[in-house]
C-alpha cells in the first residue's frame, strides 16, 4: 500500500498534518459505523489508519457496496454541513483512527490554503469510482466481483496491520455487500482456495496476491468466471 495516497497525497504532508490538527482523533472498532445514510452531520473524517467501506440502500431496501478506501482519505467531505443527507453508511473494516473535524474548520482550512479545486477533484473523483464499482456490481460475474473487493481491501492494507494479508470479511459480510447468495460466495472462495490465490482455514487470507489481483481484473463477461 501506499502511506501517501487519496487527499494525503493531493495535500503534502505538511498541510495533511495540518488538517489533522483541527480535529479529534477518535478510534472505532471493525463494523463500527463512521457515518449514517440519511443523517445530517456538519463534520466530515480525516482517516489516519485502518480500512472502511462505504454502503449505499436504495429505495427498494438493497445495500450495496459502493467503494473501500483507507489512510489518506476523507469521508463524508460532500455533506458536512448538515443541510445535505448523507448518500451513504461508512463502516470500519479494521480497527480504524480518524480525525473528526467541523465542517466550519475545514471550510476555513481549505480557504486558507486555496484547495478548493482540489477539494472538488477529489471528490468527484471518488463519486467516478463509485459509479463504476456499481457498474461491475451489475455485470461483472460473482468470482471477479469478489476478486476484485478483496483486492481492493487487500492493496489498501496498512503497515500496521499484524497480518496485511488477512481480510477482515466473513463470507455473509461478502454475500450482503455485494449482493450475492451466500452459497455462491462459499463456491467462489472454495475455488480460489483451491487454485492457491487464497489460503486454507476458517478465515481469508491471501496467498498470492499477483494471481488475485490477475482474477479481479478478468473481463465480467469471462466464461471461465463463476
Amino acid at each position: 500500500m501506499n502511506p501517501h495516497r487519496g487527499f494525503r497525497q493531493m495535500t503534502g504532508e505538511a498541510t495533511w498534518a495540518e488538517l489533522l490538527g483541527l480535529g479529534r482523533p477518535h478510534r472505532f472498532p471493525p463494523r463500527a459505523e463512521l457515518v449514517r445514510q440519511g443523517g445530517c452531520d456538519d463534520f466530515l473524517f480525516a482517516v489516519t489508519e485502518g480500512r472502511i467501506k462505504v454502503l449505499h440502500r436504495d429505495e427498494d431496501g438493497e445495500q450495496l457496496l459502493m467503494a473501500v478506501r483507507g489512510p489518506g482519505d476523507l469521508v463524508g467531505e460532500l455533506a458536512r454541513t448538515g443541510s445535505t443527507p448523507r448518500s451513504a453508511t461508512v463502516l470500519a473494516v479494521d480497527p480504524c483512527f480518524a480525525h473528526r473535524i467541523g465542517s466550519t474548520e475545514f471550510d476555513r482550512f481549505v480557504s486558507r490554503h486555496g484547495l478548493t479545486g482540489k477539494v472538488l477533484d477529489y471528490s468527484y473523483g471518488k463519486l467516478r469510482e463509485s459509479v463504476a464499482n456499481r457498474t461491475r456490481l451489475v455485470h461483472a460475474r460473482p468470482g471477479a466481483r469478489i476478486a476484485r473487493l478483496l483486492a481492493d481491501t487487500l492493496d489498501l492494507a496498512g503497515p500496521r496491520l499484524a497480518d496485511p494479508r488477512r481480510l477482515p470479511f466473513t463470507q455473509q459480510e461478502l454475500a450482503t455487500d455485494l449482493g450475492l447468495s451466500r452459497s455462491k460466495v462459499a463456491t467462489v472462495i472454495a475455488e480460489l482456495r483451491s487454485t492457491g490465490v487464497l489460503g486454507r482455514g476458517p478465515r481469508l487470507r491471501v496467498a498470492d496476491p499477483v494471481r488475485l489481483r490477475e482474477r479481479a481484473n478478468r473481463s465480467c463477461h469471462d466464461p471461465d468466471d463463476l
